[in-house]
């Protein structure tokens, strides 16, 4: 696989650039649910194997050279904190909520950004916030559309979560921060 840096952008005056990249990791516990059984169905069962997978992803990460990564369905997660430190990047994720394996996070390169806050976002308990008000006329919901039904008393049922971090970039303005967001929408 060959990548290329596109040469139109140039940072204005006075910015620093950086490098970010989004990667599904494809949890290795998903693979035989029906949904991704179908959808990968033209893989390998070699290439679709997690130890297989594993290398040839973190060979992929470290070759694109990125100061952030932003990492979803992340399954076996000490395995690549531990694998992407040896890289220079450190971390930060959120485990989706219920009974679900998979993590969503951020890693960034500690030599070039600094971590000055973050915060999580639990899409549940957003969607149940918002029936908790009925000025907002949100009391209830319904559309079999898109097969489900919310009364308050109900979640999204897709258990998603997201993740803000916002950054002082190295050798920039103290002024410049850059907000990574990262999330993992069913």
């Amino acid at each position: 696989m060959s990548w290329s840096i596109c040469s139109e952008s140039v940072p204005a005056e006075g910015m620093t650039r950086f490098r970010l990249v989004s990667y599904n990791m494809l949890a290795e516990s998903y693979i035989g649910l029906p949904y991704y059984s179908y959808s990968y169905s033209y893989s390998s069962s070699r290439c679709l194997d997690w130890r297989n997978r594993s290398k040839a992803t973190l060979t992929l990460l470290k070759e694109l050279r990125s100061d952030f990564l932003c990492l979803l369905e992340l399954e076996h997660e000490y395995f690549y904190i531990t694998e992407l430190k040896t890289y220079g990047y450190y971390s930060v994720y959120i485990q989706r909520d219920g009974e679900k394996p998979d993590w969503c996070g951020i890693f960034y390169k500690h030599n070039v950004v600094e971590s000055l806050i973050k915060n999580t976002i639990n899409y549940n308990d957003l969607s149940k916030s918002c029936y908790d008000d009925d000025d907002l006329g949100y009391s209830s919901y319904d559309d079999g559309d898109l097969g489900y039904s919310c009364n308050g008393d109900d979640d999204l049922g897709r258990d998603c979560v997201g993740i803000m971090v916002a950054f002082r970039l190295r050798g920039a303005p103290s002024n410049h921060i850059v907000i990574v967001a990262n999330t993992h929408i069913f």
